[in-house]
């Protein structure tokens, strides 16, 4: 069974190498992420690009993600694909309490998601978090405000598979 996977493996890399030259489209998932990951491992992910400072773009892609918004939560999740963000529910739950690391703010109707990291006052209203925001910016790290949030029509969701 091990060779037959390593086999295709190697089939699957070769025609991904010889997509450009046969004109065939490489957008494809080979690996489907439905195991679980940790709140560090996020938060480690979600880092990495602001670390190298990923500019927002609705058609570019970095390390397989597209660098939106979207594809910014869908990477620190680690899902197969980059989701929109009117496809994320397909794979978190809205939650109402217990807002943790790894946990995404969304607005569906104004078509933006944010990734919380961690709260930065008692009240457990003013927080830090991560995000891909608009042309012309790089992901980001900063302090928002999740009372205003949900006034503006965002809720929390957790990711079906994060421990």
């Amino acid at each position: 069974m091990f060779r037959v996977f390593i086999s295709f493996l190697l089939s699957a890399k070769f025609l991904l190498a010889m997509g450009s030259e046969l004109n065939v489209d490489t957008n494809i998932t080979l690996f489907n992420s439905t195991l679980a990951i940790s709140k560090s491992t996020v938060h480690d992910r979600m880092q990495h690009w602001v670390d190298a400072a990923v500019p927002y773009s609705q058609s570019a892609y970095y390390e397989g993600y597209r660098t939106d918004c979207s594809g910014y939560v869908s990477m620190g999740w680690q899902l197969s694909t980059s989701y929109w963000t009117g496809s994320l529910t397909e794979v978190c739950h809205k939650i109402t309490s217990g807002i943790a690391m790894g946990d995404a703010i969304l607005c569906q109707t104004c078509g933006h998601v944010i990734m919380f990291d961690k709260w930065t006052d008692s009240n457990h209203d003013y927080f830090m978090a991560y995000q891909e925001q608009q042309t012309g910016t790089t992901a980001m790290y900063y302090k928002t405000q999740l009372s205003k949030l949900y006034n503006e029509g965002y809720f929390a969701c957790r990711y079906n598979n994060i421990s």
